[in-house]
């Protein structure tokens, strides 16, 4: 599903989708840095996980203050504060821990 929602480029939700997805990403990257921090490949995930911070900023800005329920603002700030910690560090620590990951909540949308 979320293949399709990336390659649906005619969407006008499809850039959300997308920063969405590489959000995603980034943190998938920092959850096996932590947990292989030896492992040649795991090691080396924080850079990429830096890019799609940076590429999911790109994305979703356009979408700020709020879309389909999420705030965005929020969201942006998560991916900087993230990168933010992880640049000072010069890539040495890997902010995410397990249990402590970001929790992002929509709110309601008013029916129509």
């Amino acid at each position: 599903m979320l293949e399709h929602l990336w390659l649906r480029r005619e969407d006008a939700n499809h850039a959300f989708y997308k920063g969405l997805i590489q959000l995603a990403g980034a943190f998938v990257h920092l959850k096996k840095q932590h947990e292989r921090p030896w492992h040649p490949k795991d090691a080396g995930r924080m850079h990429p996980a830096v890019r799609l911070f940076a590429l999911a900023e790109s994305n979703l800005a356009s979408y700020a203050p709020e879309h389909l329920g999420l705030s965005v603002p929020t969201v942006l700030a998560l991916a900087r504060n993230y990168s933010h910690l992880i640049k000072s560090s010069d890539y040495e620590i890997n902010p995410w821990k397990p249990g402590s990951g970001p929790h992002l909540e929509l709110q309601s949308i008013p029916a129509e």
